[in-house]
């Protein structure tokens, strides 16, 4: 932690699984998958009995398709950055990932309808900005990642 600031010296990285339940009971647990096999996840998933609270996000789709298979209960979204196509999201679908969790700058409110059209739910991440959360809020998305969640939750409550 001395990097940060020498108030960190000596500081540890928490492990994932304290990280975890650190968040529980107010929070659903949100887990980027950045490196691991599904078996690990699943593993860590089930030791801390957060199969039904858990949500796994990852750009790797494969990585997704197989912890689905595998935890069934555990809800998946599927990371991207690039402008969002009909073949991506049926790409997404067919693999049984349960949402769509893309970069706001490249979705509309014409991907939004596009991905509500296959049934499919899309959260967007990392938006910090009033006017555009509260843009994306009113084209109807479904989820929103921020730095500020004091943000979110007031324009939200403003609705």
């Amino acid at each position: 932690g001395a990097w940060f600031s020498p108030s960190f010296s000596g500081e540890l990285v928490p492990l994932m699984s304290e990280a975890v339940l650190a968040t529980m009971p107010d929070m659903r647990p949100f887990i980027e998958r950045k490196t691991g096999s599904a078996v690990m996840y699943v593993d860590l998933i089930r030791a801390l009995r957060i199969e039904h609270q858990a949500v796994v996000i990852a750009f790797d789709w494969n990585f997704l398709e197989e912890l689905e298979a595998l935890l069934p209960a555990v809800r998946t979204g599927a990371l991207g950055s690039e402008a969002l196509t009909p073949a991506e999201i049926q790409a997404i679908q067919s693999r049984g990932i349960d949402f769509i969790d893309w970069a706001h700058g490249t979705v509309t409110a014409e991907t939004i309808d596009l991905v509500h059209a296959y049934g499919m739910e899309l959260h967007v991440w990392t938006v910090n900005d009033a006017d555009r959360m509260q843009a994306l809020i009113d084209s109807g998305i479904d989820g929103i990642t921020t730095d500020d969640p004091q943000l979110a939750r007031e324009l939200l409550r403003a609705q």
